[in-house]
């Protein structure tokens, strides 16, 4: 882990209120994409919200993906009551699915066919399902806005629409850092 720059400098770690309001004192820990101006609170409780008791001094890997953080916020994990700061390493950028498109249709019980995912963010451990009577075969990750799926309609799989859920396995056991559902990815007829 470096300081709050990433080493081809596309992102940036700051301390600051999300959003800014007047009379918000409580700081967060946000990464700036300078190639797109998004901000993405980094500073998350496990159920989502914002933490508060954030340290000031957090620290960002060289490829952005990973921060280095300090609360006594009890809800950063789950069964924290030592009511002291501890040091926890957050996934910073969430895949975000935008559009499927399949291709080897049309997709009866026994064959196979290919996904093909645009959006963000997409590298690390991405894990994707597509639901019961569905085999995901392979996954390759092109770069961080393409990736494919193969996968094969398991025989006996019920017909009907099939949804893509997509993980982010996050940092450590157990830990997912983001879910995408994109629904009817493809039909099996």
């Amino acid at each position: 882990m470096g300081d709050g720059i990433s080493d081809d400098g596309r992102f940036v770690l700051m301390t600051g209120s999300k959003p800014p309001a007047p009379g918000d004192d409580q700081t967060s820990v946000l990464l700036r994409d300078v190639a797109s101006g998004e901000r993405i609170l980094v500073s998350k409780s496990f159920a989502g919200g914002r933490l508060t008791g954030v340290g000031s001094d957090p620290a960002l890997s060289g490829d952005g993906r990973y921060a280095v953080l300090t609360t006594r916020d009890t809800d950063a994990v789950v069964g924290d009551t030592n009511d002291a700061d501890d040091a926890f390493l957050r996934a910073t950028l969430e895949p975000r699915v935008e559009s499927v498109t399949a291709t080897g249709g049309p997709f009866v019980a026994g064959s196979s066919g290919t996904l093909t995912i645009t959006g963000a963010h997409l590298v690390g451990g991405i894990l994707p399902t597509l639901g019961a009577g569905i085999t995901v075969e392979a996954l390759h990750v092109t770069d961080e806005h393409h990736a494919t799926v193969a996968f094969t309609v398991d025989r006996g799989a019920a017909p009907g629409p099939r949804v893509l859920t997509f993980l982010d396995a996050g940092t450590g056991p157990g830990d997912v850092a983001a879910t995408t559902v994109f629904p009817d990815a493809f039909v099996v007829s």
